[in-house]
């Protein structure tokens, strides 16, 4: 089975690709089929249990408009990012992986952006796609799979950011083309196992196509909870998320260095997410907006402390 994927207008074409980002349109049915493909998953065990539960079975496959009638799926090039911590006299740049940073105000500037533009017609919508957003990518072609699992494309690797969105433009103004239903692995990585070899947690395996998520360091640093007893200290490389399988990646070769937020802790303020006790709420909600200025809000104050303990141990301070 094929579904249409549509072929962008004239004019959504030309002004995603001024900006650098690549783009495709479906049919709004798109998301009824990858729900469909995430169901079959759960069905047969693919998923951890823990995993499904707190990455997947939350997805809503959905808009707020009352009839959406296409997706539109645009490809953000998005760098990485650090934030710097001071310990012991020392700088340590925490890194924060593509699409962490300023995630939700980059989706809102893309979508008000093609508003801007002028390329819908007056009154016609244009919402956040409520979707597994890599899932719908991956479908109308947008993007393809890394053995990571992590997307790619062919101008920026996997430093990107995928937005969706949802309107009730008419699908019959845009010509049809027929994508795969089920994509997957990128042509490269068939003759590539470098990721698999870099994942310290043995996370990417050979023997099929899905992530073992639930071994994954970033599945464990973006949860709260103690490490597993099998998890080295020494892996460790990132405020939040994990680096290693994009970090050695060919496709990645020649994307820029993780680029400054701007946000500095200074030693005492380090040495307050430091410490063993408990911060009072007034203290922590001081050091948490500092956070949010990078655009990584809602962390929880365990899950951030936690993180920078072990990322500072491993860094060697």
């Amino acid at each position: 089975m094929t579904i249409g994927v549509v072929i962008l207008s004239d004019s959504l074409r030309m002004w995603a690709h001024a900006r650098g980002y690549e783009a495709a349109v479906a049919g709004f049915e798109v998301v009824t089929e990858v729900r469909k493909t995430i169901e079959a998953l759960k069905n047969a065990g693919s998923f951890d249990e823990r995993f499904f539960d707190k990455c997947v079975k939350g997805f809503k496959y959905d808009s707020e408009i009352a009839e959406p009638k296409i997706v539109i799926m645009l490809s953000v090039p998005r760098p990485a990012h650090y934030i710097t911590f001071s310990v012991a006299g020392k700088q340590l740049a925490a890194i924060v992986p593509p699409t962490y940073a300023y995630y939700r105000e980059e989706a809102r500037r893309v979508r008000d952006e093609i508003l801007s533009a002028g390329i819908l017609k007056s009154g016609q919508q244009l919402v956040p796609l409520r979707a597994p957003l890599k899932s719908v990518a991956a479908r109308v072609g947008l993007v393809r799979y890394g053995r990571n699992n992590i997307t790619y494309t062919r101008s920026r690797g996997s430093y990107h950011q995928i937005v969706g969105l949802a309107s009730d433009a008419p699908p019959g103004a845009f010509e049809i083309d027929p994508v795969l239903e089920s994509p997957g692995l990128m042509d490269e990585c068939l003759r590539c196992r470098a990721c698999a070899a870099s994942c310290p947690t043995g996370a990417i395996p050979g023997d099929r196509f899905l992530l073992r998520a639930h071994r994954c360091l970033t599945f464990l640093n973006e949860f709260p909870g103690e490490w597993p007893d099998w998890v080295d200290p020494s892996w460790h490389n990132a405020f939040v998320g994990c680096m290693k399988c994009q970090a050695c990646c060919p496709m990645n070769a020649g994307n820029p260095e993780p680029e400054d937020t701007g946000v500095r802790f200074d030693e005492p303020e380090t040495t307050q997410l430091l410490s063993d006790e408990p911060l009072p709420a007034d203290v922590w909600r001081g050091l948490d907006l500092k956070i949010e200025s990078a655009g990584l809000g809602g962390d929880r104050q365990d899950v951030v402390r936690r993180n920078l303990r072990a990322l500072i141990k491993a860094q060697g301070f």
